[in-house]
């Protein structure tokens, strides 16, 4: 429920603020992957949020107001929380990300449910992005394609991904992320 003005690590770009994308993380070790997976720390910010925060499609607006990791998100999208209810913005786009788990996806519809309720006009103008996350890596660890890897979402595709690829379990070492703080920067 924590979030600090100071883990929003992006340089100021002048007047260009469709080039900024916001990457909101969950907690320290996926702010610190995002932060050095990012291109360019002029224009690719992170923000990290840790745990859940207030729901805001069954709060009052006081509550949501009030509230310092909803604060932070509205201060580093729009300056200010009277910013975000007035429509302004400093981003061009605003990437949700979160664990591959049930965790993380409720974290999404928190988000969402933030954004649609307090600020629709980003989902109108069609700013936000939900960043979609593996579960699963497999690298080939045998033969010719030894180093090859493949990333699945779920189970069944890491299932169906083996099969296409005429792959056992066996033959690769399979990775299963616990967070978005597990995987490297490379991945």
């Amino acid at each position: 429920k924590k979030a600090d003005h100071k883990d929003c690590y992006l340089a100021t770009t002048g007047n260009n603020t469709e080039a900024i994308e916001l990457f909101v993380v969950e907690g320290d070790s996926a702010g610190g992957a995002a932060k050095y997976a990012r291109q360019c720390s002029k224009t690719q910010g992170v923000l990290k949020l840790r745990g859940k925060y207030l729901n805001c499609a069954r709060s009052k607006l006081h509550a949501c107001a009030s509230n310092k990791a909803i604060n932070a998100l509205a201060t580093a999208i729009s300056g200010s929380m009277e910013a975000l209810l007035e429509g302004r913005c400093r981003i061009g786009k605003l990437m949700l990300t979160s664990d591959a788990d049930s965790d993380g996806s409720h974290i999404n519809l928190l988000h969402l449910a933030l954004i649609d309720s307090l600020a629709p006009w980003l989902l109108e103008q069609g700013r936000v992005y939900v960043v979609q996350t593996p579960l699963y890596k497999a690298q080939v660890r045998t033969g010719k394609r030894a180093g090859d890897h493949f990333f699945a979402f779920d189970h069944k595709e890491l299932e169906a991904i083996l099969k296409r690829e005429k792959l056992t379990a066996a033959q690769c070492n399979l990775t299963r992320f616990k967070g978005l703080g597990e995987m490297n920067s490379g991945d």
